[in-house]
């Protein structure tokens, strides 16, 4: 991955291929992961010349060669079939869901209680993790998803009517009030989303926390929030829950440590 990384930084260099650029002479390209990597740039007939070439070079000066079959392409506001073009001339697919499942399925007749709720906590609740970290669930979303855990929980097939023995709030309260432990998933979303402010406050040398303050400034109580994008989506959250009483702010504290990243004035 690393000598990918060094291939595509001198393609950037050379005007190659752009990337998209945000205030402040931040540039975004291309992001690497642990064994996946993703180009990003402006839509254009040279930015995809420029990545296959690059791509064909890299394989014949390393010998290792990208599975065109296993890459997909996505166009934002691009027509549907300039994007199938595209993608036939590289040799992929297209991107149509942001989001696979990659599970197994479970009979649930043959489970116990106690596996039921086992996988409740270590599955059920930990598989839209990814998509609640980043967008806000509408409620109606996260009912029909409780509705399905319940379900679940109470060994019930989609086709059959059973009892429910436990209130499904007993479920979701925590052991020192007497219930199972299982978040609920508005907790869930919430908490995740709440921490994408507490990063971006406590986290300002991370690249992801550099766009953000090239778009919307340092200070997070100054952001506007009525554009449509994720960051704003989240901090017009923090602002519903303020309504509610809960106030995220009162509950972020500083701590001072050695002292290098506090100013006294």
């Amino acid at each position: 991955m690393k000598s990918l990384h060094l291939s595509f930084s001198r393609v950037v260099e050379e005007d190659l291929f752009k990337g998209i650029q945000l205030p402040r002479s931040i540039s975004i390209s291309y992001l690497f992961y642990t064994d996946d990597a993703m180009f990003i740039g402006e839509w254009s007939d040279n930015n995809l010349k420029g990545i296959t070439n690059m791509l064909k070079c890299f394989f014949l000066a390393s010998g290792l060669q990208i599975n065109a079959l296993k890459c997909q392409l996505l166009g934002v506001g691009v027509p549907n079939n300039v994007v199938q073009q595209a993608a036939d001339s590289i040799g992929c697919s297209i991107l149509n869901n942001q989001f696979r499942y990659l599970g197994v399925m479970w009979k649930v007749k043959t489970l116990s209680i106690g596996g039921r709720l086992t996988l409740l906590k270590s599955v059920l609740g930990a598989s839209p993790i990814y998509a609640m970290s980043i967008f806000t669930v509408p409620c109606g979303v996260l009912k029909a998803l409780e509705s399905l855990r319940n379900r679940f929980f109470n060994g019930a097939d989609q086709s059959d009517h059973k009892i429910t023995w436990v209130a499904w709030d007993k479920v979701l309260a925590s052991k020192k009030k007497r219930g199972l432990g299982v978040s609920s998933f508005f907790a869930l979303n919430r908490a995740l989303l709440l921490k994408w402010v507490w990063r971006f406050m406590s986290q300002d040398g991370s690249f992801w926390c550099k766009v953000i303050n090239a778009l919307y400034g340092s200070k997070v109580d100054s952001h506007q929030t009525h554009y449509s994008s994720n960051w704003c989506f989240i901090l017009r959250e923090v602002h519903k829950l303020k309504d509610k009483g809960f106030d995220f702010w009162y509950h972020i504290k500083k701590r001072i440590g050695n002292g290098a990243d506090t100013r006294f004035w």
